[in-house]
């Protein structure tokens, strides 16, 4: 039995109205996107359904199931976004979403006293949360949080000549 979809299509553009290319959109729950936050977390974001902008910044979603539409805008050249839209039904289009986000910094740097030739090794960023500093975590939070991220939030590998670049 063949079931009309919602198609969603549009452009995720930033501050200046640039077109951001090669931004992933992923429709996510309106409650949040635990899966998906899980498997980026453990390196097996790619796995989770998503499309990409084009060159012009256009995406287009033609299979989505009907109800509230939120998407998940994110990549090394932005800083992550979420949008909610409308609720639509199946068969309906919602079409021409411009997404503005916000361009992400980049941190690059040289590791000095990096042994030549060396091609393993990591640099880790951490985020602090100024407002969770006081609250506290529960020992299973604070074990999936270790084991999932135990270097960091944002993390690259070390060139073998000790370069590196920390994006988005």
């Amino acid at each position: 039995v063949l079931q009309p979809a919602v198609i969603v299509s549009g452009w995720v553009r930033d501050a200046d109205d640039r077109a951001v290319a090669g931004a992933r959109v992923r429709r996510v729950d309106r409650n949040g996107d635990a899966s998906g936050a899980l498997m980026d977390s453990i390196g097996f974001g790619a796995l989770v359904e998503a499309e990409y902008t084009d060159a012009d910044g256009r995406f287009e979603m033609l299979h989505e199931d009907e109800g509230p539409i939120s998407l998940q805008i994110d990549s090394d050249e932005i800083l992550p976004k979420r949008w909610d839209g409308p609720t639509k039904r199946a068969g309906e289009v919602l079409q021409d979403v411009v997404i503005h986000v916000e361009r992400a910094g980049r941190i690059e740097g040289y590791v000095v006293g990096y042994p030549r030739g060396r091609h393993r090794g990591l640099i880790a960023a951490v985020l602090l949360d100024e407002a969770a500093e006081g609250a506290e975590a529960s020992d299973f939070s604070q074990l999936i949080s270790a084991q999932l991220a135990p270097a960091g939030d944002h993390t690259t590998a070390i060139e073998g000549d000790g370069r590196f670049t920390l994006a988005g």
